[in-house]
């Protein structure tokens, strides 16, 4: 007998479901969340990841003073700068016209502002932080279950975890290069996927930099890819010539002086390129000894990503694939052989693997999906490592948000940290 994963519905109208839906998210947040699974793509459960992202943003705080110095860091900042309008502007001209000494903070320092403007809390500076955050994020996700072929099932549930999970909601801890992700993702596959590409979506992947120094190189490559991906054939042997490039030493590019360039990109590439970041993100100092269980873990993730183009080369002359997916899918391949030849740079090549995760489920859902489907559950065991490091022992989640965002109402959430001015 054959058993079917699709998971099961009330039979509630629209309005009824969208109020019960809410009145549920009063009285207990995450199991409104968790209700709002069960029709994954209706808009009333839309409404729901969008509340619970903001309220679990604002219930951000650190557990440990030990853990996360980032999420920390950018509470004393909150609590310590005080930025006028004057100063905001100040700093964009500085920014604009690379003048030395330009702030690379730009939009942490513009949410600052704002959140400050409303309350010294620093709460408020993450609950405004997953605001743009879950609207490119939610309407990223919307690509998937808005398309016919979706169902609210154990792979469909699958696909948008493998989806979101790269850049999931505890990552608005750090703000800025996570909303560029969604963003930049958002823009780019509605770029190439429309037949008529929308001049506001090249502005939205334009204003990334803004957001975060380390989108420069996905501006330089967006631009470059509008003429490259046009060649398929190239965009492949690219990827195949690649692939060894993302085993190579990270001494190759300390040799390099980059003075050549304007001072705000000069100094982003050095700051990739520093000491810290070398120990950090390549000889793994600060690890426990079992660090070579994640490196393995990643080395296998990514090899199975690389399984996904292969899959996906033998579609690319399906009509029906070329005339809606062909630009996005030569787009992907060839930013997929770029993000290999900088592997080898610390924090920029992972920080870019992100961007082919997500693009290659997004990919993989479209062309293929639900042929090879289970292609996605050796994904997920790949990510399982990562999972239990995140989720579960010595967890981000455990570090960053306190558990009472999973069982406590509403109101409680809110009024844990309502009024306080520090952390």
């Amino acid at each position: 007998m054959l058993i079917s994963t699709n998971i099961k519905r009330f039979t509630l109208g629209k309005n009824e479901e969208t109020g019960f839906k809410l009145v549920l998210f009063c009285f207990w947040p995450f199991g409104s969340f968790l209700y709002s699974l069960r029709n994954a793509a209706s808009m009333s459960s839309y409404i729901i990841y969008f509340l619970f992202g903001v309220v679990f943003c604002w219930h951000m705080n650190p557990t440990s003073l030990d853990n996360h110095a980032d999420m920390i860091e950018i509470m004393r900042r909150v609590i310590t700068y005080d930025f006028t309008w004057s100063d905001i502007c100040t700093q964009a001209t500085k920014y604009f016209t690379f003048t030395d000494e330009t702030s690379k903070e730009l939009y942490e320092n513009f949410l600052i502002f704002l959140s400050k403007s409303l309350s010294p809390n620093p709460h408020v500076f993450f609950a405004l932080a997953s605001i743009p955050y879950l609207i490119f994020m939610l309407k990223s996700l919307r690509l998937i279950t808005t398309d016919k072929k979706f169902e609210t099932s154990l792979y469909g549930l699958m696909i948008l975890a493998l989806f979101v999970m790269p850049r999931d909601i505890i990552t608005v801890q750090n703000p800025r290069f996570t909303t560029g992700v969604w963003i930049a993702v958002y823009a780019t596959i509605k770029f190439f996927q429309e037949k008529h590409p929308s001049i506001k979506h090249v502005l939205l992947i334009a204003i990334t930099p803004l957001i975060h120094s380390g989108f420069w190189a996905y501006l330089i490559i967006f631009a470059a890819s509008i003429i490259l991906s046009r060649y398929p054939k190239l965009t492949i042997w690219l990827l195949y010539i690649s692939v060894p490039f993302s085993y190579l030493s990270y001494d190759l590019l300390t040799a390099i002086d980059f003075s050549f360039l304007p001072p705000t990109i000069e100094n982003w590439a050095n700051r990739y390129l520093s000491d810290k970041s070398y120990s950090k993100f390549v000889l793994n100092e600060g690890s426990s000894g079992f660090y070579w269980v994640q490196l393995t873990s990643d080395f296998l993730r990514k090899t199975v990503y690389l399984i996904i183009p292969l899959v996906l080369w033998k579609y690319k002359d399906v009509t029906d694939v070329k005339e809606k997916f062909g630009k996005l899918f030569n787009y992907y391949i060839f930013f997929f052989a770029f993000v290999n030849f900088i592997q080898f740079v610390p924090v920029l090549g992972e920080r870019y693997m992100w961007i082919v995760q997500i693009l290659s489920i997004y990919v993989f859902y479209k062309i293929v999906y639900p042929k090879h489907k289970k292609l996605l559950l050796l994904i997920l065991c790949t990510w399982a490592y990562y999972i239990f490091r995140r989720y579960l022992y010595a967890s981000v989640l455990s570090c960053c948000v306190p558990y009472e965002i999973f069982y406590m109402p509403l109101p409680n959430l809110i009024a844990d940290f309502w009024g306080v001015t520090g952390y």
